[in-house]
């Protein structure tokens, strides 16, 4: 993912804006650029492609914190993301939690980024974690992806 990630940010031109954006436990949230979208020049990038490579996953998943964060974040002329990538092995939620999760994605969505097309992804998440994401992706015109490995992979993957 992190070279994927590199790749897909390399392409940017210096007329598009960006952020990446990490979550983890406790509400813990590790951002490019402090709030706002930047433009797509060399050294930006090169500062999202070190960030990428420095983050290592741990903790729970706070991922309703990290959609508000993703749809709150504004160019310097107050413009709103376009297009969300939105990566989870799934959430720390109960059932009840999760059923509602997608309904108040989108809900936030409406309010906070209309234009925002959320684009899902699974890793190994569970069926119902898959659902929830599959259905955020859905309501905002988006496509969800899921990727599994076999368990034997996944330390060397991560690696």
């Amino acid at each position: 993912m992190r070279r994927q990630l590199a790749e897909a940010v390399s392409r940017l031109t210096p007329d598009q804006f960006f952020s990446v954006l990490f979550f983890g436990g406790n509400g813990r949230i590790l951002e490019l650029g402090g709030g706002e979208l930047l433009r797509a020049v060399p050294a930006a990038k090169q500062d999202a492609i070190q960030l990428a490579e420095s983050v290592r996953p741990e903790g729970q998943t706070d991922a309703l914190s990290a959609l508000v964060r993703a749809m709150s974040l504004r160019t310097s002329d107050g413009r709103g993301p376009d297009l969300i990538y939105f990566l989870t092995d799934g959430f720390d939620l109960d059932k009840e939690g999760t059923a509602g999760l997608a309904e108040q994605a989108e809900e936030l969505r409406r309010k906070l980024a209309p234009q925002a097309v959320i684009h899902t992804f699974a890793f190994w998440a569970s069926p119902m974690d898959r659902q929830v994401l599959e259905m955020i992706a859905q309501r905002s015109g988006g496509s969800f992806t899921c990727v599994d490995y076999e368990p034997e992979n996944r330390i060397e993957d991560l690696k």
